[in-house]
């Protein structure tokens, strides 16, 4: 059985990554956060995305898990959450009330973003039901 190594690099990332969502998660919600926010909800699905597309085999068939989720529930956010606030349509115009409002709401974008692994897990084990394992597949 072979044993997961990360470098330090990843291992620090992935704390930056985490100490940056804990602070967002913890912040006031302000004009300048969800400006961020907003930021940051367009970044993830494309580094995913770009990650996708780097990989091979199986880390690609997770990775594309992770695209799917991340890019689903930033559409949920957009598209449900922002737009209707007390059962009115606000303008789609980046106001700072509307990034205040982006920001009040980010929470719900976090909760779903921990998810993305469990179905990047799911879509591996969808691949390696359905793709014979040939020799000439590599796995990274």
């Amino acid at each position: 059985m072979a044993r997961s190594q990360f470098s330090i690099r990843c291992l620090l990332t992935v704390t930056a990554a985490v100490a940056a969502l804990l602070a967002l998660w913890k912040a006031p919600p302000s004009w300048q956060l969800g400006l961020l926010e907003v930021v940051l909800m367009m970044a993830v699905p494309a580094v995913c995305a770009t990650i996708c597309l780097e990989r091979r085999g199986y880390a690609r068939a997770f990775w594309l898990g992770m695209v799917v989720s991340t890019t689903i529930a930033d559409m949920i956010f957009f598209g449900l959450v922002s737009p209707m606030q007390n059962n009115q349509w606000q303008s789609t115009s980046l106001n700072s009330g509307t990034l205040s409002s982006i920001s009040d709401n980010f929470r719900f974008v976090v909760s779903l973003w921990s998810l993305t692994p469990l179905v990047g897990v799911i879509c591996l084990l969808a691949r390696r039901l359905t793709v014979s394992d040939s020799g000439t597949e590599s796995r990274t």
